[in-house]
């Protein structure tokens, strides 16, 4: 897995570079293996983004080339799945979360929250990477859980909806919701539905418009819950 840090002030880079990996090596219990890359440029970072496909950036805000939060949107572009975090001043910068896909929001010099927030990212990382298992017609069905895009209650039956293809599974919505209540990027947004939040292309008060285009219903019962699980995946 590939993690990038981009920062204008290369002492602050070099020294963020440091304690991250000190961080992850102390933390690493599902022992993924990293590569690290450090860039003085974020357009440089951009362009490499493109082939290397980062899993995880942290990102200086104030930057003099541009503005570090058009560079995490840019970065978002690149690959859906990226972990943002930017190290700056989160009271200032608290509202973007939602609008701009930020992971966390770090203050500089903030050992503690740092380590806090690599740990939270590793676990993540174990969850994205977890597989949504069942069976129907006495067939057994393994799905990486982040090829889901979203699930559909259809009479007694449950459509789980991919990119590439539809899986059907007889199960109640509340034994559905239960099973993943573990996977925290699910989320249950109409009495219909239960949708992959890293999946959403828009989402409104009304409906979410998935990455494959399909209008999602969003009732007011789940409405909150919803905006409060976005504001914790992104």
């Amino acid at each position: 897995m590939n993690i990038a840090f981009c920062d204008d002030d290369k002492q602050c880079l070099k020294r963020l570079t440091r304690l991250a990996k000190d961080i992850i090596d102390k933390n690493n219990v599902y022992d993924f293996s990293f590569n690290y890359f450090e860039y003085d440029n974020p357009m440089l970072f951009l362009e490499e983004h493109k082939e290397k496909k980062f899993d995880a950036v942290f990102l200086d805000i104030e930057m003099p080339l541009i503005n570090g939060l058009i560079v995490g949107d840019e970065a978002f572009k690149i690959n859906h799945d990226i972990f943002i975090f930017y190290t700056t001043s989160f009271s200032n910068y608290a509202v973007s979360t939602i609008k701009h896909r930020v992971y966390r929001f770090i203050d500089k010099g903030d050992k503690i929250e740092l380590e806090e927030s690599i740990k939270q990212m590793l676990n993540d990382i174990a969850l994205f990477k977890s597989n949504y298992i069942f069976s129907y017609d006495k067939e057994k069905f393994i799905i990486p859980a982040q090829q889901i895009l979203y699930f559909e209650k259809r009479h007694n039956v449950v459509d789980i909806i991919t990119e590439k293809e539809t899986f059907i599974q007889r199960i109640s919505m509340k034994e559905l919701e239960q099973n993943l209540s573990n996977i925290k990027f699910f989320c249950r947004c109409h009495s219909a539905y239960i949708v992959n939040l890293r999946n959403i292309k828009k989402f409104t008060d009304k409906y979410i418009i998935m990455n494959n285009d399909a209008q999602i219903s969003v009732s007011k019962k789940y409405h909150a819950n919803l905006i409060r699980k976005l504001a914790l995946i992104f």
